[in-house]
C-alpha cells in the first residue's frame, strides 16, 4: 500500500516536525493574544484570559519556563499570583537539570499550594463537618454525639471547620486571621420562630505561617425553654479582613 504523504508533512533527515510546528503554534498565540489585549475597562475577559494561559502552557512545552511565568496584563494581584504560581509549580515539575524525583516533587508542591493560597482569597468562605458534639480535642479531632437529641439546658459543644478565610501580614512576622460568628436557634425551621441569638466577638489568630486550614469550637447551653420537637441551629462566620461570610446549618431534635 503506498501513502502519498504531503510535502508539508516530510520529514528532513534530523528534523523534529513536532518541534517545528510547535515554533509555528507558539508564533501564532504570541500575535493572538497580544491582538486581543485587555478591554477598555482594563480587565481581562473570560476569552482573553484562555489566550494568555493558552500561550504560557505552549511556553511551557516549549521549554520557555521564563516566559511562561510572565505577568498576565489586567489581572487583579491575587489572580496574577496564582497564575505565577501554578506555572512555576509546572516548571518545576518538568525541570530535569540535576533535580531528583523528590526534591523535584517538594519544590513542585510548595508552589502549588502558594497557588492554592492565593485562589483561596477570590473564592467563598466555606464551613464544612459543622457538627455536634460531646468533645473536642483540636483541628478535625472531635468526637459526635450518637444522634443530636437533646434536653432543654443541655450543654452542647459545636465543631467547624473553615476554608477560603483571609489572612494578612503583620509588621512583627505574624499572619493574621479575624473571624466572628454567630449562632441562632429556631423552632421547626428557618422559618419558624427565632428562640436565641449568640453573637460571638472576632477572634484574632497569629500564626508564624500562613495558615490554610483552620476550625472554629463553640460551647453553648441549649434554652430551658425549647419546646420539644425538631430545631435548627443556624451558624454564620463573618471574615472580617475579606468582608465574606458563610452559614451553615444542623437540626436537631428536642426530648
Amino acid at each position: 500500500v503506498k501513502v502519498n504523504t504531503p510535502d508539508s508533512l516530510r520529514i528532513s533527515p534530523g528534523a523534529k516536525l513536532w518541534e517545528e510546528e510547535l515554533n509555528k503554534l507558539v508564533s501564532l498565540m504570541e500575535a493572538e493574544a497580544s491582538a486581543s489585549g485587555v478591554t477598555g475597562s482594563g480587565t481581562l475577559s473570560r476569552d482573553e484570559l484562555r489566550k494568555q494561559v493558552a500561550l504560557r502552557m505552549l511556553y511551557l512545552v516549549n521549554d520557555q519556563a521564563e516566559l511562561a511565568m510572565q505577568p498576565i496584563p489586567g489581572l487583579q494581584a491575587a489572580d496574577q499570583e496564582f497564575w505565577i504560581s501554578l506555572f512555576w509549580g509546572l516548571s518545576s515539575y518538568l525541570n530535569e537539570n540535576g533535580l531528583d524525583p523528590t526534591e523535584r516533587s517538594t519544590k513542585t508542591i510548595e508552589q502549588l499550594r502558594s497557588a492554592t493560597h492565593y485562589l483561596q482569597m477570590a473564592s467563598n468562605l466555606q464551613l464544612r463537618n459543622v457538627s455536634f458534639c460531646s468533645k473536642i480535642n483540636g483541628f478535625g479531632n472531635y468526637e459526635q454525639f450518637i444522634s443530636d437529641e437533646f434536653a432543654p439546658g443541655q450543654p452542647v459543644l459545636i465543631y467547624c471547620d473553615i476554608r477560603n478565610f483571609q489572612s494578612e501580614s503583620s509588621d512583627d512576622g505574624f499572619y493574621i486571621t479575624k473571624l466572628r460568628s454567630s449562632l441562632e436557634i429556631y423552632e421547626g425551621g428557618q422559618d419558624g420562630r427565632m428562640v436565641e441569638r449568640s453573637p460571638f466577638p472576632a477572634t484574632e489568630d497569629r500564626c508564624r505561617s500562613v495558615r490554610s486550614d483552620y476550625y472554629h469550637s463553640y460551647r453553648i447551653d441549649l434554652p430551658q425553654n425549647l419546646s420539644v420537637g425538631q430545631h435548627l441551629l443556624k451558624l454564620t462566620v463573618y471574615d472580617e479582613l475579606s468582608g465574606k461570610s458563610a452559614t451553615e446549618y444542623l437540626r436537631f431534635t428536642v426530648q
